[in-house]
């Protein structure tokens, strides 16, 4: 389409659909409920309510308010729809930097960035990147943790003796640890 531009590409993003409706419902509830009957009025605001962004819709408003430069949105654009239903990246990168012509640094850098929205642990490639995103933004990737979270095999067969080991802590810090894991989405 000629004179079409994609809202993702504008660097100031508009107020999002489900707060115009919202509020529009709420502000004419008085103004029509002389014409219109309750239930007609409370119809409208559970459907309103009801209405609940995607993540993808998510990812491309934090896309928007976050990423400025052009190339990297449309990257981010396409590294979000490579996105399957749990938000753990499927695509190969240096697919899509081929798909671009671009290098491949620039598809990873793009994706750290990426890797920085809401939820925390999106646009992971693994559980174990998952975690670790996680943990980084909560400030707990320390060296034992990052160790912990490679080897989750071990957390699996709760091979506590060779955690110990391998993290240089004692068994009362892997318990910690497994339960901080636990603990994240």
């Amino acid at each position: 389409m000629v004179g079409f531009r994609p809202p993702f590409l504008d660097s100031q993003m508009e107020t999002d659909e489900y707060s115009v409706g919202l509020n529009t419902s709420i502000q004419t509830v008085g103004a029509h409920s002389e014409h219109q009957g309750l239930s007609g009025l409370e119809a409208r605001f559970e459907n309103e309510i009801a209405r609940k962004d995607t993540l993808r819709d998510h990812l491309l408003t934090q896309l928007g308010e976050e990423i400025s430069d052009p190339v990297k949105r449309l990257i981010g654009v396409q590294l979000i729809d490579s996105l399957n239903d749990s938000g753990y990246l499927t695509s190969d990168l240096e697919a899509i930097a081929s798909n671009f012509g671009c290098d491949h640094n620039l598809i990873e850098d793009t994706l750290l960035e990426l890797q920085d929205f809401d939820p925390p642990g999106v646009f992971a490639r693994d559980l174990s990147e998952c975690l670790s995103i996680q943990l980084n933004e909560q400030d707990r990737c320390d060296p034992a943790m990052e160790l912990m979270i490679r080897h989750l095999d071990l957390v699996a067969q709760n091979d506590i003796s060779s955690l110990c080991k391998l993290c240089s802590v004692d068994a009362e810090d892997i318990a910690e640890m497994v339960n901080e894991i636990r603990g994240l989405n």
